[in-house]
């Protein structure tokens, strides 16, 4: 799942976008488009955790306003690309320093933004190699991505599951998910968050991991997670 954060304060031009994007011809990736009309509640967002596959804040009137929230959100996650979309080119070079992944003068060519999105769901921007790194009763806990086969829900809290050991997180699975899937980790059932490297077989309503372990799968997520299967690993199964 591909998740872009969509700003602007004209819902508009916000409608206008997300028709664009959603009219984007055989995408690498399911897209998930979250709409935003202001900067600061989307800064509010980075700040409490939540993290996009991309950001695009689109033709702000106010291209300082832009880019200050492009520098706020860079000092959130330093990963994600962030697209800023103005009437003018005047303030480009300070993308430079933030960075961002594009400045593009409205209004983009559907073309230039259909090429930029597959571009992005098809570069391994985000490789397992990043790890997971949570506080819980026993400390500081750093975890590679590759490591992780699931993440279930329990209660108020997350179980983190590996080949070897099993830890406990504070956090709630929704947020997990947006947080995860740019790592290939896909929410198969309104419990679990399995990593889709792991995954040995789908059959019916049931995955099985390369460690033998089963996950439930809920009927209506089984198409969509084949889909990712493919787009991640290039393989059908």
């Amino acid at each position: 799942m591909f998740h872009i954060a969509l700003c602007d304060k004209d819902p508009a031009k916000i409608k206008s976008l997300t028709h664009h994007i959603q009219a984007c011809p055989d995408p690498p990736d399911t897209i998930c488009i979250h709409p935003f009309t202001e900067t600061e509640e989307l800064v509010d967002e980075c700040r409490s955790g939540a993290r996009y596959s991309l950001v695009i804040l689109e033709t702000m009137t106010t291209a300082p306003k832009s880019m200050d929230a492009a520098r706020t959100i860079r000092s959130y996650d330093k990963q994600v690309p962030i697209m800023v979309v103005s009437p003018t080119i005047q303030y480009c070079a300070e993308g430079y320093e933030i960075p961002l992944y594009r400045y593009h003068e409205n209004p983009i060519p559907v073309e230039t933004l259909w090429s930029d999105l597959k571009n992005l769901m098809t570069e391994p921007l985000f490789p397992q190699t990043h790890s997971l790194v949570f506080t819980n009763w026993e400390g500081i806990h750093k975890v590679l991505m590759k490591d992780i086969l699931y993440l279930q829900t329990v209660n108020n809290h997350l179980i983190v599951k590996t080949a070897k050991e099993e830890y406990s997180m504070r956090g709630a699975i929704t947020a997990t998910e947006r947080k995860l899937a740019r790592y290939h980790f896909f929410r198969c059932h309104k419990s679990y968050l399995v990593n889709l490297h792991h995954i040995r077989s789908l059959t019916g309503e049931q995955i099985r991991l390369d460690t033998g372990e089963t996950l439930p799968v809920a009927r209506k997520k089984a198409h969509n997670l084949r889909i990712s299967l493919q787009n991640a690993l290039g393989e059908t199964i």
